[in-house]
């Protein structure tokens, strides 16, 4: 096995390092995309000013200040709600949805803010109320 683990961890740092070399080479080596996608990109959030599920989740991104890891694009941006890149982030061609670092896409306003509230949790203020019962008046 530790024979087997270190042809891996070969493969992994010739992958890693033609990928760098090479960026053209991503999407054609299985797995490259995600290496070179969390080292290079950011999250977006797909979204349109005048969305009220949207503003949640832009107010969230300005109160923590996560404009650092998070845009903010219009969906036109990829062709419209209805296009094929935008039906492959979120196939019910919804408002909003966060396209991760992954390339993956996070539909439905309550599902993203709770994401962005848990993964930034350490990030002031803290948006989230203190107690069980403040939570469920909020």
């Amino acid at each position: 096995t530790d024979r087997r683990w270190q042809s891996q961890k070969m493969l992994c740092r010739g992958v890693v390092r033609s990928v760098l070399s090479h960026p053209s080479r991503v999407g054609r080596v299985s797995g490259v995309r995600s290496i070179r996608t969390m080292a290079e990109a950011k999250s977006v959030l797909y979204d349109v000013p005048v969305s009220n599920n949207g503003a949640r989740i832009r107010i969230i991104i300005l109160k923590k200040q996560l404009q650092d890891v998070i845009d903010i694009k219009s969906p036109a941006e990829l062709g419209g709600l209805n296009s094929d890149a935008y039906l492959a982030l979120n196939p019910l061609a919804k408002m909003p949805v966060l396209q991760m670092e992954d390339g993956s896409g996070l539909p439905e306003s309550q599902v993203i803010e709770a994401y962005l509230l848990d993964k930034y949790v350490d990030r002031s203020p803290s948006l989230v109320p203190a107690t069980p019962e403040l939570r469920a008046r909020a």
